[in-house]
């Protein structure tokens, strides 16, 4: 398994744009964009990174699409597979998928999990299969996430619950008209200085 992992790191080290893969990172079934770091212990399989995001160290990543400029905390669970918990009698997966009892699968274990550009997810956070997650969302330290987060909301708890919006709906609406983790980085560099404030960011770009 290490000499298969090895390769596989070697391989993707040479392939993609400054990817930067610490330590006894493992990943399988996984598209990069430009400039993606994954810190120590991190596992990630079958899931897509965009551009400038990173993975912090001993989270598990599965079955998950991450857009652009997205910060994931330290020890995420993220997609790491359901069990079903209405209807069927049982939440063992040899009673609902394909194998020593079923013919065919009954229950999708692992839809997949979409999260927005622009996301900071906090340490600890646990996200279920299926969930959608906005652009520009954050997602508050030890919250489970087990429903959809609207773009641009603070959410926390267990189960997580919006807390407040990040700017107001006017704001909100200019920015995804904007786009900016799609704009060129020569376009970044001219506007990051007017980043840290929104007011100011939005009048250098009406």
């Amino acid at each position: 398994m290490w000499i298969k992992q090895f390769l596989i790191r070697k391989y993707l080290l040479l392939s993609n744009i400054n990817l930067k893969l610490a330590k006894d990172v493992c990943v399988v079934k996984v598209k990069f964009g430009k400039n993606v770091l994954l810190e120590k212990d991190v596992h990630i399989f079958h899931s897509i990174i965009g551009d400038f995001s990173y993975i912090n160290y001993n989270s598990f990543v599965s079955h998950t699409s991450i857009g652009k400029f997205c910060s994931v905390g330290p020890f995420c669970i993220i997609g790491m597979g359901n069990h079903p918990s209405r209807s069927f009698v049982s939440t063992s997966p040899y009673l609902y998928i394909k194998g020593s009892f079923l013919p065919k699968s009954l229950y999708d274990e692992s839809p997949k999990v979409k999260i927005g550009n622009d996301v900071w997810i906090g340490a600890h956070v646990t996200i279920i299969n299926g969930v959608t997650i906005g652009d520009g969302a954050i997602i508050g330290a030890n919250s489970v996430v087990i429903r959809d987060v609207p773009s641009y909301a603070i959410v926390g708890g267990v189960p997580a619950r919006v807390i407040r919006q990040r700017f107001t709906d006017m704001e909100i609406n200019h920015l995804n008209k904007i786009q900016w983790w799609n704009q060129s980085e020569v376009w970044l560099r001219e506007n990051a200085e007017n980043m840290s404030d929104i007011k100011k960011f939005i009048e250098s770009n009406k």
